[in-house]
């Protein structure tokens, strides 16, 4: 292209041109160096065309909002976010932290950073492997054991173990859908109302647990239940018999009653 900056600006100027799915390539490495790390950060986060070697070169870019951005971008080689994931900023470990398809060494030293907030991410992740889990199951921070008790793929002896040991926690991973059935019956039974609520509303709770909750003398419990589309009909007819708490006509239509 003759006159690149001309065609930039006749489109609208680099910050929309960086982020323009039509901005032919050449355009695209230009802005890669572009003084306005705004316009290298959108580049990196908003542009589905940047080919891969102009997210190598934005990985290494002297701005670290820029790489987190890179670290965020779904087109990101996994070798890139191998490097990334040891960034001196823990933003950009943060971003990377949530990504899927990383090495297990690699998960298990962002389970070791020194910023709980990288540690949190981590805890966050659905694709983290149980080891690691299981490592930051030990974790001094409180929050990241919360975000551990929440996760749907952390093993169920860890969840006994919170249970048995954190009850600080119960309320964290009775809304976990991959909590063990066994686990969330005896949760059912708390005389705590908010963890009998909380099991209430979560849709990996077996349907016998379910039905049992429809007994429940609280109505925060039963509006849970109510809200929950795994509740069986049976346990929905029993709310409804019992006429404690208000049931849309639409749901009582999808258990078969007619209203």
């Amino acid at each position: 292209m003759k006159y690149p900056r001309i065609w930039i600006a006749a489109h609208g100027g680099p910050l929309l041109v960086a982020s323009g799915s039509e901005t032919p390539l050449p355009i695209l490495r230009l802005l890669a160096g572009h003084e306005d790390w705004q316009v290298r950060a959108a580049l990196a986060a908003e542009n589905p065309k940047v080919p891969v070697d102009v997210l190598r070169r934005l990985a290494q870019d002297g701005d670290w909002r820029v790489r987190g951005q890179v670290a965020e971008n779904g087109a990101t080689p996994v070798e890139v976010l191998e490097e990334l994931s040891k960034d001196s900023a823990s933003e950009v470990r943060t971003q990377t932290a949530y990504r899927r398809g990383l090495a297990e060494a690699t998960y298990q030293r962002l389970a070791q950073d020194r910023f709980a907030g990288v540690r949190n991410t981590l805890a966050d992740n659905e694709y983290v492997p149980p080891k690691v889990l299981k490592q930051l199951a030990d974790d001094e921070d409180g929050l990241v054991r919360a975000s551990v008790a929440e996760n749907p793929k952390t093993p169920a002896d860890v969840l006994w173990r919170f249970n048995d040991w954190e009850p600080e926690l119960r309320e964290s991973f009775a809304r976990n859908g991959g909590a063990p059935g066994e686990l969330l019956g005896v949760l059912a039974s708390d005389e705590n109302w908010e963890l009998r609520s909380a099991v209430a509303e979560n849709v990996g709770t077996p349907a016998h647990v379910l039905a049992e909750l429809a007994e429940d003398t609280r109505e925060d419990v039963l509006l849970r239940l109510v809200d929950n589309l795994n509740t069986p009909p049976h346990a929905i007819i029993r709310i409804w018999d019992r006429g404690v708490v208000p049931i849309p006509d639409e749901r009582l239509r999808e258990v078969g009653i007619e209203v």
